[in-house]
């Protein structure tokens, strides 16, 4: 039972994985990386003192 259920949820991720690079591949291959297709891009952080104390803030708090 637990097997049958663990090739199932690996399969349903492949499926999950693979279309939208797929569709990358067939569509938008030529103009962008497929990360920067799905919108994971470097964050751009201009006040770095300001995003570390929020950081760590944020961390003590949760």
């Amino acid at each position: 039972m637990i097997f049958e259920n663990m090739i199932s949820a690996i399969l349903q991720v492949m499926l999950f994985a693979i279309i939208p690079f797929i569709w990358w591949f067939c569509t938008a291959k030529k103009q962008q990386s497929f990360l920067t297709w799905l919108g994971l891009r470097k964050p751009i952080i201009e006040n770095k003192r300001k995003y570390a104390m929020f950081f760590a803030l944020s961390i003590v708090v949760l």
